[in-house]
């Protein structure tokens, strides 16, 4: 959906929807010089109770196209809403484009959650003799303001929520009580909260799709591998990260993910939670957890330690796939011998 605002429009009620429109109501157009603008007209009336067909008249409106659209989409008949004194467009297009390979795939995109970094993604090469290259030193996605401010808005929701129990336990069933003003105040408090956070999440959302698949666009990626986290058994780990896992817009991302992907014909993949942080980026060799890299004894998640000597990687669990790379000298690293065929790329 794209907003555009139009021209010429006399009067409109506060919301018009014209896609179950037929051609004798709402017809659009596509100019021929100019692709970038387009011409909607349609039958509107002239007064709000409009009695007979004298009552209705065509109107033209001029809608200037974005350069996203592309110049052979399909326009479709948009919903016309009143906002702020001006007529406003959500317009819908229709275009082509290229289909996404299943298999034969030698450049990928791996993408790894994290929780301050949400996301990390790393390119890698698969060589005719199976050998796995990475592709520079990988990226993050950071957007730790963003995600304050999102858990801020959870905890201010949750003691709304909880004062908004308190009220209705003292109100009971009377109507007539001294707190039936507060908790109406309370109840449209929590929908303003819920509503900033919907706005928060979707912004947060698109915009890390958006910078995935860009990163698989630079490096001319034909697959994305996500981390699939609804497999994931966070055991041992706490009431505090099982809170902001649950609180974060992951879902919405691989929507989007996909959704923008599919544009360039780049394939979506997800992949099991299991043993992903398990080898280490460098060289493949077990990880041990620990709970801080100065305590290589005291079991946990947060770090990784690699046990090889010539290694000795250390990483925090956010760290993005390739962002322990192997030094320039190595740019390559041996293909695991696996107890199970791989899945083909």
């Amino acid at each position: 959906m794209d907003v555009f605002e139009l021209e010429g429009v006399p009067w409109i009620p506060r919301m018009l929807l014209l896609a179950a429109c037929d051609r004798q109501q709402a017809i659009i157009e596509r100019s021929d010089t100019d692709p970038a603008r387009a011409l909607l007209r349609l039958q509107l009336p002239t007064r709000p109770d409009p009695q007979t067909y004298r009552d209705w008249t065509w109107v033209e409106c001029r809608i200037t196209l974005p350069s996203t659209v592309p110049a052979s989409a399909v326009l479709h008949l948009p919903t016309l809403r009143l906002t702020g004194g001006m007529v406003r467009a959500d317009m819908a297009y229709t275009h082509a484009v290229p289909k996404a390979r299943t298999t034969g795939h030698s450049v990928a995109l791996g993408v790894d959650w994290g929780l301050n970094t949400l996301l990390g993604a790393g390119a890698l090469r698969l060589g005719q003799d199976g050998r796995i290259t990475v592709l520079g030193a990988g990226g993050q996605f950071r957007a730790a303001g963003i995600l304050a401010k999102q858990h801020r808005l959870r905890r201010q929701s949750e003691r709304l929520h909880a004062k908004a129990d308190q009220y209705q336990r003292l109100i009971g069933g009377d109507s007539r009580h001294h707190l039936v003003g507060k908790h109406a105040v309370i109840r449209d408090e929590i929908r303003h909260v819920s509503a900033r956070r919907q706005n928060l999440n979707d912004a947060l959302a698109w915009a890390a799709a958006r910078w995935t698949v860009d990163q698989a666009i630079a490096a001319r990626a034909t697959a994305i591998y996500l981390e699939d986290l609804r497999s994931m058994e966070a055991k041992g780990m706490g009431r505090t990260l099982n809170t902001r896992l649950s609180q974060q817009v992951r879902g919405k991302i691989s929507d989007r993910m996909r959704h923008l992907a599919a544009e360039h014909g780049i394939a979506v993949v997800t992949v099991p939670a299991r043993n992903t942080s398990k080898h280490c980026p460098q060289c493949l060799t077990p990880l041990q957890h620990r709970k801080a890299p100065d305590k290589p004894t005291v079991a946990g998640w947060k770090w990784a330690i690699c046990p090889h000597q010539s290694c000795r990687c250390r990483a925090t669990a956010t760290t993005a796939p390739g962002g322990g790379s192997p030094p320039a000298d190595s740019p390559t690293r041996p293909k695991p011998s696996p107890t199970r065929p791989p899945a083909p790329w």
